[in-house]
């Protein structure tokens, strides 16, 4: 791994092997605020350090920021990544242009951190802050969604049990087949759905804490396809590395699949293709926008029709029309048996799911802020609220976001 502008190698070597990470409530989105230009005096910035300001640059005239957060234990700091997009969504530096808008390379100085751990809050000295751009990181970050809609109950075939248990079995290996290592660098999010969806656990390493929550997993309700892609795209969040995405479900979409009389948009794809009232749409253009590459899972006894819905999602293939622009390739995998589930997760088979996102899931970089813990003899989650502040020809802008590492 190529060092990181700036940054100790203990940083950069703990971000290949060892970051401890953690969940955010959200990785930004719902935890974040953005506030207007403001030229007063109640700015979050001082006239006398060296924060990067733009003056020529009226553009922007808000920003949004999301965060995503780990911790280095052989330097004992906390690492923020980070994304800033202005008023229009339009990224100014994230994962995906890491180089950012000329004009807005921000340093220590445009960062404003405070630390809330189970005693008084902390607010940190920007001089100790490093900010730079990571490798482009490969350890895998993937969400694992699975289907508990009510007909994941009905029996899998084959003397095997129901649907329900199977899935408990393969989701369980697939875990222990990602995270095969003490102190891996890989990490998986656990979210569920049916009617509605849950992040069971934010991103970890801990593959006996996610076997325990998979293993509680229980068949109700009904299917919201868009539920479970939304809470997906929440867990990996800015996460760096390999971004993916991996979607059990032995149905159809029966919230958005119904009929506009009852609130859906009706019908399976491309029916509800550039639709924007669309849930299914919408949650297609959320993986647009993180570039999360999608691998889909249809179990059972499912249709034709079924299977089109799961292949536009993972733009696989989608008949009559496309997914929108610039959705990531990844592919359809249709589970009519045990077996062929089994197949679909088999790290040995060059065409499973292990197999294809170690394969073709290209890793990214990210911009991050390294700064230290200031609690260095407590053990467990420290809150951390990011602030980010700049200036430019519009006025003095900031934006907030908040999120937890944990201290093992």
């Amino acid at each position: 791994m190529k060092p990181m502008y700036g940054i100790p190698s203990s940083v950069t070597a703990a971000l290949a092997a060892a970051i401890c990470l953690v969940g955010l409530s959200g990785c930004g989105v719902d935890e974040s605020t953005s506030s207007p230009a403001n030229p007063g005096p109640d700015a979050p910035l001082t006239t006398d350090d060296d924060r990067v300001s733009n003056p020529t640059d009226g553009g922007v005239t808000e920003f949004g920021l999301e965060t995503s957060f780990g911790y280095d234990p052989a330097a004992d700091r906390g690492l923020a990544y980070f994304a800033l997009r202005d008023q229009d969504g339009a990224s100014i530096w994230d994962f995906k242009t890491p180089g950012g808008t000329p004009g807005y390379g921000l340093n220590g100085r445009n960062f404003g951190i405070t630390l809330f751990p189970s005693v008084a809050p902390r607010i940190l000295d920007p001089a100790a802050f490093q900010v730079g751009v990571s490798s482009v990181l490969t350890n895998k970050v993937i969400a694992l969604v699975i289907d508990v809609s009510g007909s994941m109950a009905d029996d899998a075939g084959g003397g095997e049990g129901t649907r329900m248990e199977v899935a408990k079995e393969v989701a369980a290996a697939f875990v222990d087949v990602i995270l095969d290592q003490a102190n891996d660098p890989d990490l998986i999010a656990l979210v569920s759905f049916s009617t509605e969806a849950s992040i069971l656990s934010p991103l970890t390493n801990d593959a006996t804490k996610l076997k325990e929550l998979i293993d509680t997993l229980e068949p109700t309700d009904a299917t919201n396809f868009s539920a479970g892609f939304t809470e997906a795209v929440k867990a990996v969040g800015i996460q760096p590395g390999k971004r993916a995405v991996v979607f059990l479900t032995d149905g159809v979409d029966t919230i958005d699949g119904q009929d506009e009389t009852f609130g859906g948009v009706g019908g399976l794809w491309p029916a509800w293709n550039e639709k924007p009232r669309s849930l299914r749409w919408q949650a297609m253009e959320k993986l647009v926008d993180y570039q999360l590459v999608t691998y889909t899972i249809g179990f059972g006894d499912f249709s034709g029709g079924d299977e089109a819905d799961l292949r536009a999602f993972a733009n696989d293939s989608a008949p009559t029309s496309s997914p929108p622009s610039g959705l990531p390739a990844g592919a359809f995998f249709a589970a009519t048996t045990v077996d062929a589930l089994n197949a679909a997760f088999d790290p040995s088979d060059p065409t499973s799911i292990p197999s294809r996102i170690e394969s073709e899931v290209a890793g990214v970089s990210s911009p991050f802020v390294s700064f230290p813990n200031d609690y260095p003899d407590q053990a467990g989650p420290i809150s951390v609220r990011v602030t980010v502040s700049f200036e430019n020809l519009t006025g003095k802008l900031s934006a907030t976001s908040a999120g937890t590492f944990i201290v093992p």
